[in-house]
């Protein structure tokens, strides 16, 4: 999180106890990167961990509409 940071990236950390374990990422508004992956070398290494790929500009509008609602949250 500290290097998308300091590249300029938005982030946010939802701290809400007891809701879904998903991590997204939308590429270029038509790409989606979402599963339950926590991108750290446990993850890429020991951890049974689930991503798919999908290439569909209509769902990432969907993720992206789901995503920003939480995020402009206070």
């Amino acid at each position: 999180m500290h290097n998308l940071t300091k590249e300029g990236i938005r982030t946010k950390v939802d701290y809400v106890q007891g809701i879904a374990h998903n991590k997204i990422l939308i590429i270029d508004q038509s790409k989606l990167i979402s599963g339950s992956y926590n991108f750290s070398a446990a993850a890429n290494t020991k951890n049974s961990e689930n991503m798919l790929f999908i290439n569909d500009a209509n769902l990432a509008m969907i993720y992206k509409n789901q995503w920003l609602q939480r995020f402009n949250k206070p």
